[in-house]
């Protein structure tokens, strides 16, 4: 049984306040690529002992959030604590910046 994990994102979730003019000194779309990377690597150094059988994926687009989907009901039990702990990560990479590719 395998418990999917979504990771959605929007502009506004990684920009904030930036401006447009601000923006243009960034590759978005290499940015998004890398952030996406980054998030993965970390999630599967975190979650491949104790989630052995789920599958990431990333869905851009006008929301953020962390989407967790289980086959059972006991598995909708330990989501909660694996949401938060996904959450974590992703608010990591975030901060920590290394995702930004200069145009």
């Amino acid at each position: 049984m395998s418990t999917d994990v979504i990771v959605k994102y929007s502009d506004d979730g990684m920009w904030g306040n930036t401006s447009f003019e601000d923006m243009e000194a960034y590759d978005i779309k290499e940015s998004y690529d890398l952030y996406e990377r980054q998030v993965a690597e970390s999630v599967d150094f975190t979650l491949s002992g104790r989630y052995p059988s789920y599958e990431l994926s990333f869905e851009y687009g006008i929301n953020d959030d962390i989407k967790i989907i289980s086959e059972t009901l006991e598995e909708e039990i330990s989501n909660r604590e694996l949401k938060e702990l996904v959450q974590e990560i992703v608010g990591e990479v975030w901060h920590d910046m290394r995702w930004l590719v200069y145009a």
